[in-house]
């Protein structure tokens, strides 16, 4: 009965061993994905500032076009305003 339970003993500290070591892999696993994921979240955050300059660049460039268009017509309507009450 002794030897039994020393065999049985001996085979659960194995199973713990090999869970011990799992364990440690699974956890190392873990901090690499994490890590990684963080790498590409910054890669990201990166691209997507630098397409923000972009957008607002271009934003910007056509709302001051369309600004000078809207001035112009404007003028255009003033003048012909200005003709029409003489």
């Amino acid at each position: 009965m002794e030897d039994t339970l020393k065999q049985i003993l001996s085979e659960l500290q194995k199973m713990n061993q090999r869970i011990d070591k799992y364990e440690k892999n699974f956890d190392e696993k873990i901090d690499n994905l994490t890590n990684e994921m963080r790498s590409h979240f910054k890669h990201v955050e990166d691209k997507l500032c630098q397409h923000q300059k972009v957008f607002k660049e271009y934003i910007d460039d056509k709302t001051e076009a369309l600004n000078k268009r809207v001035y112009t017509v404007e003028t255009d309507i003033q003048r012909i305003l200005r003709i029409l009450r003489q």
